[in-house]
């Protein structure tokens, strides 16, 4: 089964915070330490271990909010299912309605 464009960076990204973490193979640490000095890792240790479990979850073809396997083609590609992708969007919304609330005060 052909990956998505998106689990293909996902895994790429997952490796880089995986490298930062120390926590990849023996074979895998080689081969990046063979590519160090050419890879920029544009995070720290505490924003690479809050990538860890989304990346991973990605990769694999699941759902990065909840975990469910993914198997519409558009999902797969967002990485995110579309029960999640409606949640999202009622968490931002009522997020940025809260700030507006708040600047009323």
């Amino acid at each position: 089964m052909a990956i998505s464009d998106t689990q293909r960076k996902a895994r790429i990204k997952l490796q880089m915070v995986k490298h930062v973490l120390g926590k990849l193979s023996p074979e895998e640490t080689k081969k990046w330490e063979a590519v160090k000095g050419w890879v920029w890792y544009p995070f720290t240790k505490e924003v690479a271990e809050a990538l860890l479990k989304p990346l991973s979850l990605v990769a694999a073809g699941r759902c990065e909010r909840c975990g469910m396997t993914l198997t519409d083609p558009k999902s797969i590609e967002l990485g995110i299912g579309p029960e999640c992708r409606k949640n999202q969007s009622r968490d931002k919304a009522l997020a940025t309605a809260a700030k507006l609330m708040g600047r009323g005060k």
